[in-house]
């Protein structure tokens, strides 16, 4: 017997237009609440598919690795074009693919916050006794040890906001309760509350420089090869939940 995770669902933002004494700016285009709702959600983590994909595959390594997976996770294109081609539905509900593993989630600012709705359930998940919950199903998934490979794909729902759909193989949350023991691993690494942040891959480039500038064996190994390329996935740095409203 197999179960897919849960749903995350995130409360409507309401804007009001109201004003007791309604004030004429030149400089503001007409907009009805919908759309307003709509641009403001339209981060470039959601609009770009080259930052949309490093974020979510930076988001689960950095979860993963704190919970002693250290090799990173691959990006599938079957998964990422079929988990896309059902975002684009706005169906906020489970496809039931029979074996793949799935999360979903809408509505929120940008991408690197929808990785750490799902994974900041750790806060809720017993080590002592391992086993499936739907409180904790999103983040059994990210951290199952299992799982070699992920695609995700997204899309704007107008006042909704964005919809994420991320899809696992191996699949995870697989019973019996054996299985979590062996794939949902301790945190070894970081805090229970670290949030992961989303970043520019300018600014993670520029940080990679400096750390490979800061290390004398990096900076041999670079001028060894000075053709390579620094990496814009794994290095986005995971910061204390404090500086995040969740």
């Amino acid at each position: 017997m197999q179960f897919t995770t849960g749903i995350i669902a995130l409360a409507a933002v309401l804007f009001s237009a109201t004003s007791a004494t309604p004030v004429a700016d030149i400089n503001a285009e007409p907009a009805s609440a919908p759309a307003i709702v709509e641009r403001q959600s339209a981060h470039i983590s959601f609009t770009s598919d080259a930052e949309f994909k490093r974020i979510m595959l930076g988001g689960h390594d950095a979860y993963r690795k704190q919970h002693q997976i250290f090799t990173p996770i691959a990006w599938d294109p079957t998964r990422a074009a079929a988990a896309d081609a059902y975002a684009r539905t706005c169906n906020f509900a489970h496809t039931g693919t029979k074996g793949v593993g799935e999360n979903l989630a809408i509505g929120y600012a940008d991408a690197a916050k929808v990785v750490s709705a799902w994974s900041l359930e750790r806060k809720l998940y017993n080590f002592s006794n391992p086993g499936f919950s739907s409180a904790t199903g999103h983040f059994t998934q990210v951290v199952w040890k299992g799982t070699a490979s992920v695609g995700c794909g997204r899309a704007s729902c107008g006042s909704r906001g964005y919809i994420v759909v991320c899809q696992y193989v191996k699949q995870g949350n697989v019973l019996p309760a054996s299985n979590f023991k062996v794939n949902v691993l301790t945190q070894i690494q970081g805090k229970v509350g670290d949030a992961y942040v989303y970043r520019p891959a300018s600014k993670v480039k520029r940080d990679a420089e400096a750390e490979f500038e800061a290390e004398p064996e990096m900076k041999v190994r670079r001028n060894a090869n000075a053709a390579e390329e620094v990496p814009l996935v794994a290095p986005i740095k995971v910061a204390g939940s404090e500086d995040e409203n969740f």
